[in-house]
C-alpha cells in the first residue's frame, strides 16, 4: 500500500516535472538557435549576393534544412512543455487507462518522448547551422567582372568618346562593352578604337 501511495504521488507529479524540464529546453534551444541566426545576419543578405552561385546553392540548402530541422525540435519541445489541448472525460481516462495514475503516466512518457525528440532533431539542426555560418564567413567572394576602358571616335566625330564597362565580347573585329547604366551594350568596331586600357573601376 505504501508502494501503491508512493506511486501515485510519483505519478501525480511526474507530468509536472517532465514538462518543466521540456520548457527549459526548449528555452535553451530557442537562445542557441537565436545566437546562430544573429551570427547569420551579421553578414547580411547582400554579402550572400557576392558569393559565387555554387558557395550560394550550398549555404542555402545548409541554412534551409538546419532552419527547418531548428523548427521542428522548437515545436516538439513546445509540444513537450505545454501539452496538447483536448477535453479529457473520466469514462475515457478509464475505458483506456483504467486509472487515473496510468493517465498520468502516459501523459508524462508522452512528454518526454517529445522531448526526446526535440533533442535528437536539434542536434543535425545546430550542425547544419554552424556549417552554413562557418561556410559563409570562408566562401571566396564572386571574381570581379573583368572591366575595359576604350577610347575611339565614331564616324564625324571630332574627339574620341570613351566606353568604360565589362567586356562581353569581341568577336567579328567588334568590342562589345557593357556599361553600368545603360541596357544596350556599346558595339566598337576595332578601326574605331585608338587605345584601350584596364582600369580598376569605371567613372
Amino acid at each position: 500500500m505504501r508502494d501503491a501511495d508512493d506511486f501515485a504521488a510519483l505519478a501525480a507529479e511526474s507530468v509536472r516535472q517532465v514538462r518543466e524540464s521540456a520548457e527549459r529546453w526548449r528555452t535553451g534551444m530557442a537562445a542557441l538557435v537565436t545566437l546562430v541566426t544573429t551570427a547569420l545576419l551579421l553578414k547580411g543578405p547582400e554579402k550572400a549576393a557576392e558569393l559565387p552561385v555554387r558557395w550560394r546553392l550550398t549555404l542555402t540548402i545548409m541554412l534551409g534544412f538546419g532552419l527547418a530541422l531548428a523548427i521542428a525540435a522548437l515545436w516538439r519541445a513546445l509540444q513537450a512543455a505545454a501539452g496538447e489541448p483536448g477535453l479529457v472525460r473520466a469514462a475515457d481516462i478509464r475505458a483506456r487507462y483504467v486509472t487515473i495514475a496510468a493517465f498520468r503516466v502516459a501523459q508524462a512518457q508522452r512528454a518526454a518522448v517529445q522531448l526526446k525528440h526535440a533533442r535528437r532533431l536539434l542536434i543535425p539542426a545546430l550542425s547544419l547551422l554552424a556549417a552554413g555560418m562557418l561556410a559563409w564567413w570562408w566562401a571566396p567572394p564572386a571574381p570581379a567582372e573583368a572591366l575595359i576602358s576604350i577610347e575611339y571616335r565614331p564616324p564625324g566625330a571630332s574627339g574620341t568618346v570613351t566606353a568604360c564597362g565589362e567586356l562581353a565580347s569581341a568577336d567579328a573585329q567588334t568590342a562589345v562593352v557593357k556599361q553600368s547604366g545603360t541596357s544596350r551594350p556599346t558595339k566598337i568596331p576595332f578601326a574605331q578604337i585608338e587605345n584601350m586600357r584596364v582600369p580598376a573601376t569605371c567613372p
